[in-house]
C-alpha cells in the first residue's frame, strides 16, 4: 500500500502491482488480496493499490514501477452494477468502500484503471482480471447504455485478459514474464491476434492443433442479428464446461482468442490458498468501517462453483459448474483462527458454505469416470452436455454428500470458543429434498431463525426460462421445513428470493406470484428486479426477445414496464396507481397488507393550533372532495387522445396545486408561471368543500392558458375578463399581482393582502411571536415552518439582520464582518 511498508518488508521494488476497485481488506473473500497472497507465497513481491484516484496516475506511482506487470480489477462487483440500481438510478452506498460511501471507484473501472496503468508505466504489460473483465471478455450487451459493446480487451487496450478463477493463470503469467516468455497460450486467458488467410490466429500454440475449436459469432454478426448474442452465450457456456476447447471470435480483421478454461483447483490447492496468513481485517489506514468486511469477517468459504446453471446467474461463466472443495481439516483450522483472532475468545460463525451451501464435496460421476480412464497429465474434459446439473431435474450423476456437510458443521460447532454456526449462504431446495436427514439437520441445528431459499417465481413457464425446478419442489420443501421446525421446537421462517421483470415474465405472471404469496400470508422482503448483467443467458434473452429455443417471448424493456412488474410484489402506497402504487391499500388480489402509516407529528401540531383558533383541521373535507369530485381537466393518460402533457421534472404534481403542465397537449412542455390567486371570474361560486386553509369557500385553482378544459371535460376558450380578488381589489391587466417579499411588520407587500393566518404572524414587537427564518422568506408556516418556536432566543444558525448583515455573534470577527453584533439581550 505504501513505500514505507515495502521498506519494512525489505523490498526495493515490486514484481507485480495489483490495482483494485475495492478497499484493501486482507480476507480471502477479496479476489485481488487472495491473488496477492498467492503470488507472495510463490516468491513474488506484490503491491496493491486500492481504489486509486482516477484523475491522475499519482497513486499508482507511490511504490514505483513494477518489474513484471500490472494487474487490473474492478473489484468484487461489476463497477456499473455497483453504481446503478435495476432502474438505472444512482446508488448511494458501496459495501466495499470505507463508510459505505459511493463514488470511490469510477464507472467501467477496468477501462479507467488500465488507462492509468499505461500512462504511469509505458511499455509495461497490463493484465485484466476479476468479475467485470471475465464476463465482458467477448461481445456483450450493456444494460446501462442499452447497446452492444465489443470485448473489454479491445476497449482497455490491455495485453491479456484472465477470465474465471485466476490463481493458476496469474501465477503462470508471472513465471513466464520472469523468464521472458510469451503470455499467449495460458489456460484461462484471452488475447488479440492477427489471422492468416484461413482466419486462423497466428502464433497459436502447437498443442492446440489437436484440441476442439469453437468459432464464435463475430462482433459484426452479433450487431447485425440479435439472436447471435444468444448463440454466442450458449457456446461460451459449453466451452467453459467442456474444458478442452478453445474459442475464437472475429472482431474486424483481428481474432479474439479464448484459451481453454483453467482447470478447477484440487482440494490440496484450495487448502494451500486458504491457509495463507490473512489478517482478516481492513488496512489500518482506514478510519471508517467497511460494510463488506463486517459481513464477511466471520464467514468461511468451503467450496467454489455451482452446478445449478441458472440462466440469470453468471457463476456458470465465471466459476464454472464444477465444485472445488476444501478439506474438513482446512475448514476446522480456519475456524480455530477465527476464535484466536476474536477479542473475547468466542465467535459466532455466520456461514460455512459457498454459492450453495449443500454442494460441498459435490462431484460428477461422469467426470470421475473420464478422469480415471485418462492418461496422467492429460487435459481434463467432460462428456456431459447438460446446461444444468439440477434442471429440469437433479442429474443422477451429480453426487452431493450433504450429510458430510452436516458432519462438518457439527465439527465446527463443537470447537472450543465457537458459540454457534449458521448457514447464511442458503441451500438448494431440490437437493435438500433428496436427503431428508440432512434437511432436518439444516433446519433444526444450523438455521438462525431464517433460511434463505431461492424459488425466484411460481409461474411454470418463467421457471423454465430461469432453469429452475417447478413450484411443487419448493412447496414440498416448505412442508418438510415446517415439519422439521415443529419437531425441533423452534419458530423459524423461510426467506424466499423472488425476481420480477424476468425475460418472458408478464404482468399476469407477476399477479399469479402475488396471489401465491397471499395464500401463504407472505410479504416478500427479498424481491429483486432482473438486471441484465453481461455474460448470462437471461441477458441474451432480454436483448434478442427470444428464449433458448428461438421462440419469441415478452420482455419488459422500459423502466416503466419493469417498475410496474416490480410494484406488483413490492407496492409503494405513496404513489398513484399509474406510477407503480396501489389505489387500495387492502388489495386482496395482490396479497399485500398495508402497514400503518407513521404518525405525522407536524400535521398533528398544526391541527392543534388550528383547533385552538377555532378553525377546522386542514385535511377535513379536502381528501374526500379530491377523491370523489370530477376533476376539472382530464387525468394524465398517455393513451387518451388530447391528454395534457405531464411535466416529468415534477412528477409529484397532480394538478390540484400549481399544475406542472400546459393544456396545449400538441406542443412540447415549456415551463410557464401561473399566479397563486388566479381564478375563474366567469363562473359563479358554488357550495363545495374549500381548497383554502382557513376553511372559507374558494374556487379551486385553474390555470390560465390559450386552451383550458371545463368541469365537464370539454375544451373551450377562455375569454379575458377583468378579475378581482376576495377583497374586491382588481388584479393587474395581465392577471398577475405584483410579488413582493413581506416586511417584518406584515403590513406591506403581497402578504399584506393575504388571508388571516391560523397563528400570529411574525412580529418582533408582539410578545411570544415566533421568530422568522429570514433564509426562507417565502415560507409562511403552512409548509414546513421555517422558524423556531422558542421566541425568547434569537435565530442563530446562518441568520441575518434587517439590514442584510449576518448576525453570528462573536464569530463575525472570524469572517471579516463589521457592525454591531446581535446578542441575546438585543432586539
Amino acid at each position: 500500500m505504501s513505500r514505507a511498508e515495502m521498506q519494512a518488508l525489505g523490498w526495493k521494488e515490486l514484481d507485480v502491482l495489483l490495482v483494485n476497485g475495492d478497499a484493501y481488506v486482507d480476507h480471502p473473500a477479496f479476489g485481488p488480496v487472495l491473488l496477492g497472497r498467492w503470488l507472495v507465497a510463490h516468491g513474488f513481491r506484490v503491491g496493491i493499490v486500492a481504489q486509486p484516484r482516477w484523475q491522475s496516475p499519482d497513486d499508482l506511482l507511490v511504490m514505483g514501477r513494477p518489474r513484471l506487470f500490472v494487474g487490473v480489477s474492478a473489484g468484487a462487483l461489476d463497477s456499473m452494477l455497483a453504481h446503478y440500481t435495476a432502474f438505472r438510478k444512482k446508488r448511494h452506498d458501496d459495501a466495499y468502500t470505507p463508510g459505505g460511501k459511493a463514488g470511490a471507484r469510477p464507472n467501467r473501472a477496468c477501462l479507467v484503471y488500465a488507462n492509468l496503468a499505461r500512462q504511469a508505466f509505458p511499455g509495461l504489460p497490463v493484465i485484466l482480471g476479476g468479475i467485470e473483465a471475465s464476463l465482458r471478455r467477448t461481445t456483450h450487451y450493456d444494460f446501462w447504455t442499452d447497446s452492444l459493446r465489443r470485448s473489454i480487451l479491445l476497449d482497455a487496450k490491455a495485453d491479456l485478459l484472465i477470465y474465471g478463477m485466476g490463481e493458476l493463470a496469474m501465477l503462470e503469467c508471472a513465471r513466464r514474464l520472469a523468464e521472458g516468455k510469451s503470455l499467449h497460450g495460458i489456460d484461462g486467458t484471452a488475447w488479440l491476434a492477427k489471422v492468416d488467410e484461413d482466419n486462423v490466429p497466428v502464433d497459436l500454440p502447437e498443442e492446440w492443433l489437436d484440441l476442439p475449436r469453437m468459432q464464435l459469432p463475430s462482433h459484426e454478426a452479433v450487431q447485425a442479428e440479435a439472436t447471435e448474442l444468444l448463440r454466442l452465450t450458449q457456446m461460451l457456456e459449453q466451452q467453459v464446461h467442456r474444458q478442452n476447447a478453445w474459442a475464437q471470435q472475429m472482431v474486424g480483421d483481428r481474432a479474439l482468442v479464448l484459451a481453454p478454461p483453467a482447470r478447477p483447483l484440487t482440494t490440496e490447492e484450495m487448502d494451500k490458498i486458504y491457509a495463507l496468513p490473512y489478517a482478516r481485517a481492513a488496512h489500518p489506514r482506514y478510519r471508517e468501517p467497511i460494510p463488506a468486511d463486517e459481513m464477511l469477517r466471520t464467514s468461511i468459504t468451503s467450496h467454489r462453483g455451482c452446478g445449478g446453471g441458472c440462466s440469470f446467474c453468471s457463476l456458470a461463466l465465471h466459476q464454472g459448474r464444477r465444485i472445488s472443495s476444501r478439506s474438513q481439516e482446512s475448514i476446522l483450522a480456519e475456524a480455530r483462527k477465527l476464535v484466536a483472532q476474536s477479542r473475547r475468545g468466542q465467535v459466532a460463525i455466520s456461514d460455512v458454505g459457498g454459492p450453495t451451501a449443500n454442494m460441498w464435496q459435490a462431484h460428477c460421476a461422469l467426470d470421475d469416470a473420464t478422469s480415471a480412464k485418462a492418461e496422467p497429465g492429460a487435459r481434463p474434459s467432460s462428456r456431459c452436455r447438460r446446461s444444468s446439473c439440477c434442471y429440469p431435474t437433479v442429474c443422477k450423476s451429480f453426487i452431493t454428500p450433504q450429510m458430510q456437510h452436516v458432519g462438518l458443521l457439527r465439527e465446527v460447532a463443537a470447537l472450543p470458543g465457537v458459540r454457534q454456526v449458521r448457514v447464511a449462504s442458503g441451500v438448494r431446495a431440490d437437493l435438500a429434498l433428496n436427503d431428508p436427514e440432512a434437511l432436518a439437520a439444516y433446519t433444526g441445528e444450523f438455521t438462525g431463525g431464517q433460511l434463505k431459499v431461492a424459488p425466484e417465481h411460481c409461474a411454470a413457464r418463467v421457471l423454465d426460462l430461469m432453469r429452475k425446478p417447478g413450484m411443487e419442489v419448493f412447496e414440498a420443501f416448505l412442508q418438510s421445513f415446517v415439519e422439521q421446525s415443529r419437531l425441533a421446537g423452534r419458530e423459524q421462517y423461510v426467506v424466499p428470493y423472488m425476481m420480477s421483470a424476468f425475460p418472458g415474465c408478464t404482468d399476469e405472471d407477476m399477479h399469479e406470484l402475488a396471489r401465491w404469496l397471499q395464500e401463504r400470508h407472505w410479504s416478500p422482503q427479498q424481491t429483486q428486479c432482473f438486471i441484465p448483467t453481461p455474460g448470462s443467458i437471461a441477458t441474451a434473452m432480454y436483448y434478442c426477445g427470444r428464449n433458448e429455443d428461438g421462440e419469441e417471448i415478452y420482455v419488459a424493456r422500459s423502466d416503466a414496464d419493469r417498475l410496474r412488474q416490480h410494484r406488483i410484489l413490492m407496492p409503494d402506497f405513496g404513489r398513484m396507481p399509474e406510477r407503480g402504487g396501489h389505489a387500495d391499500a387492502e388489495d386482496a388480489g395482490e396479497g399485500h397488507h398495508r402497514e400503518p402509516r407513521r404518525e405525522n407529528t407536524t400535521e398533528r401540531w398544526r391541527d392543534e393550533r388550528r383547533s385552538a383558533d377555532g378553525l377546522a383541521p386542514r385535511h377535513e373535507g379536502r381528501r374526500d372532495f379530491r377523491e370523489d369530485r370530477k376533476p376539472p381537466f382530464p387525468r394524465f393518460d398517455d393513451e387518451r387522445e388530447g391528454a395534457p402533457r405531464r411535466d416529468f421534472r415534477r412528477p409529484d404534481r397532480d394538478g390540484f396545486r400549481k399544475p406542472g403542465f400546459r393544456q396545449d397537449a400538441d406542443k412540447p412542455f415549456r415551463p410557464r408561471p401561473f399566479p397563486d390567486a388566479a381564478r375563474d371570474g366567469d363562473e359563479a361560486p358554488q357550495a363545495r368543500p374549500s381548497f383554502r386553509r382557513d376553511g372559507q369557500d374558494e374556487r379551486p385553482f385553474r390555470p390560465r392558458g390559450d386552451r383550458f378544459v371545463d368541469r365537464d371535460g370539454e375544451e373551450a376558450r377562455r375569454p379575458f375578463r377583468p378579475r378581482r380578488d376576495d377583497e374586491g381589489r382588481p388584479f393587474r391587466k395581465d392577471g398577475f399581482r405584483p410579488r413582493r417579499f413581506n416586511d417584518r411588520d406584515g403590513n406591506e407587500g403581497q402578504d399584506g393582502q393575504k388571508r388571516r393566518a391560523p397563528f400570529p404572524r411574525f412580529d418582533d414587537e408582539r410578545e411570544g411571536a415566533p421568530r422568522r427564518d429570514f433564509r426562507r422568506p417565502e415560507r409562511d408556516g403552512f409548509g414546513k415552518p421555517g422558524f423556531r418556536q422558542d421566541a425568547d432566543k434569537p435565530f442563530r444558525k446562518n441568520s441575518f439582520r434587517r439590514d442584510g448583515k449576518p448576525a453570528f455573534g462573536s464569530r463575525r470577527r472570524d469572517r471579516g464582518f463589521d457592525g454591531p453584533a446581535l446578542n441575546d439581550d438585543e432586539e
